[in-house]
């Protein structure tokens, strides 16, 4: 038995359907990618102070998360793709960082949607994770 992967494409993502026939294709992100977006969106920041007063300073760092960036950067990466949302004019919405930050930002349908589905992707793995870990055992 093998396993294979797609190394040019490990994290293609999950498509969902979304209710009234659109689809929108969701990933969870990976290790790597996590640290990035905290990365990109976090400045670390330091000053010097005492805990009390006569005594040493103590430089203290921490990391300042510029929320914004945060959600930009993840949201982007979370929502790979759409089909099938159109505007009140009936023109096609394309699927762009803009667009899925304004969908996630002021539609609590669209943004209850993803959220369901990226909870459905993590039951999914932890199910296979589970299921792979009883596998191993029995063998």
């Amino acid at each position: 038995m093998s396993v294979t992967f797609n190394l040019q494409d490990l994290n293609p993502g999950t498509d969902f359907e979304y209710p009234g026939g659109a689809t929108v294709k969701i990933r969870m992100p990976d290790t790597d990618t996590m640290s990035l977006i905290q990365k990109k969106s976090a400045t670390k920041k330091a000053e010097f102070k005492s805990a009390e007063k006569g005594q040493p300073l103590q430089r203290i760092e921490w990391l300042d998360f510029q929320d914004e960036d945060f959600r930009k950067l993840y949201w982007d990466y979370i929502i790979v793709s759409w089909t099938g949302f159109n505007d009140s004019n009936g023109n096609e919405i394309s699927c762009t960082t803009e667009n899925k930050l304004l969908l996630m930002g002021k539609s609590n349908e669209f943004a209850s949607f993803v959220n369901k589905s990226l909870e459905t992707l993590r039951k999914d793995f932890e199910k296979k994770q589970e299921d792979a870990s009883k596998n191993s055992e029995i063998s």
